[in-house]
């Protein structure tokens, strides 16, 4: 295609063929990005557009390689014709023909499995050369010190005995969580451990009949 064919009489030729309202949607989509990109830079190789156009709400970047995406390929070609050849760092080039091979997988579903393979290939390359990188290594094998706590950190309890109960304390304590003596003052237990009302009113915050529980529970004599 001649740099005279201006990208504006390509879009009109896509768009008098085409019979879908969302691929015209799509080219003309794919015509702002083009031009913007056309307003900075010359690079319209198709990783570049790919990118642009998928952030721009536009199609997948990897699905510009397949066989149905031929007219946005041909859009493409017509800017980066129009705009000359494009100034591409070398370091670029060489990456764009590292994966050329990509486009030549006409199975998309295989092509995705095929480029996820290469990154985690090019992944698990730099993780090895990173390595290797480290000549030497610093083990510290000195006894680890005993951390010493905040001066404002507050202080720990010692842990206590079994808490030793009366007959009348523990039958005190088991009586105030029983569901007789809550359903006698209108009171409900709640998963949590609170008490309230029928009305939802707190009466005792959550934990509380857990927490006697437990006193309960440490204060029974152990065979």
């Amino acid at each position: 295609m001649s740099k005279s064919v201006h990208p504006d009489d390509v879009l009109q030729a896509l768009l008098k063929k085409s019979a879908r309202s969302q691929k015209e949607a799509n080219l003309r989509k794919l015509h702002e990005v083009c031009a913007a990109q056309y307003a900075g830079s010359r690079d319209f190789s198709l990783p570049a557009i790919g990118r642009l156009w998928q952030a721009a709400g536009g199609i997948k970047a990897r699905a510009l390689y397949n066989a149905p995406s031929e007219d946005y390929r041909t859009l493409i070609q017509a800017w980066a014709d129009f705009s000359g050849p494009a100034d591409v760092p070398p370091t670029q080039v060489k990456e764009g023909r590292r994966y050329s091979f990509l486009a030549r997988i006409e199975d998309p579903a295989v092509r995705a499995l095929v480029q996820g393979v290469v990154i985690e290939r090019d992944k698990l390359e730099g993780e090895v050369n990173l390595l290797k990188s480290l000549t030497t290594l610093t083990i510290n094998r000195a006894p680890a010190l005993a951390a010493t706590p905040p001066a404002n950190a507050p202080a720990l309890l010692p842990a206590t005995p079994s808490a030793n109960l009366t007959e009348s304390e523990r039958a005190a304590l088991e009586r105030s969580i029983s569901p007789d003596f809550l359903d006698g003052e209108g009171w409900v237990e709640m998963k949590s451990g609170a008490v309230t009302k029928e009305n939802g009113r707190t009466i005792f915050d959550p934990g509380f009949t857990k927490a006697i529980r437990k006193v309960l529970d440490a204060a029974r004599p152990r065979d």
